[in-house]
C-alpha cells in the first residue's frame, strides 16, 4: 500500500542512498556488537526495512512511492542525520575558535577590525550570537529558521 511519494532530483537521490547505505553499515556494526539476543533481534528486524527502503529509492525514477513505515523510517533517518551533521559542525566550530580569536587579535593589532568585533568569537551557532555582525543583511533578507521543520 502506498502511503505517500517523494520526488528526488539526482543529488537528493544520491544523498538519500548514501544515508541509507550508511545506516545499513551501522546496523551491521551494531548487530555484531549486540550484547544479547533481544538486541540482535532488534537489529536483524531493522535491516530488511532499511534494505527495502534503499531498493525503493534506487529502483524508482522520478517519484518514489513509500509505505507509511518507509516514510517514518526515512523521516527518522533524515532527522538523525541532520542532528549528527549539526553536532559535527558544532564540534568543528568549537575547535576553530582559538584560531579565529587569534586571527581577530592579529587584525585588531593591525587596525583592520570594526568596533562590532570587540567580543571574542563564540561557539553559539544561533543567529543572535552574530546579530551585531550582519545587521544589514538580516534586515534586508530576513532570518533563516534555527531548527529543521
Amino acid at each position: 500500500m502506498t502511503y505517500g511519494s517523494i520526488s528526488f532530483d539526482v543529488d537528493e537521490r544520491a544523498l538519500v542512498e548514501g544515508l541509507l547505505q550508511d545506516a545499513i553499515l551501522k546496523n551491521t556494526t551494531f548487530l555484531a556488537a549486540a550484547q544479547d539476543d533481544a538486541e540482535a533481534s532488534f537489529y536483524n528486524g531493522v535491516r530488511p526495512s532499511l534494505q527495502s527502503l534503499l531498493e525503493a529509492v534506487q529502483q524508482s525514477s522520478g517519484t518514489t512511492p513509500f509505505s507509511e513505515e518507509q516514510l517514518r523510517m526515512l523521516k527518522g533517518l533524515l532527522a538523525s542525520s541532520y542532528t549528527e551533521f549539526r553536532d559535527i559542525y558544532q564540534k568543528a566550530l568549537e575547535n576553530a575558535l582559538p584560531m579565529l580569536n587569534d586571527l581577530k587579535r592579529q587584525w585588531a593589532i593591525r587596525g583592520g577590525l570594526s568596533a562590532k568585533l570587540d567580543a571574542p568569537f563564540s561557539a553559539d551557532t544561533s543567529c543572535d550570537a552574530e546579530e551585531g555582525l550582519f545587521e544589514e543583511e538580516q534586515t534586508e533578507y530576513g532570518r533563516l529558521p534555527d531548527t529543521m521543520p
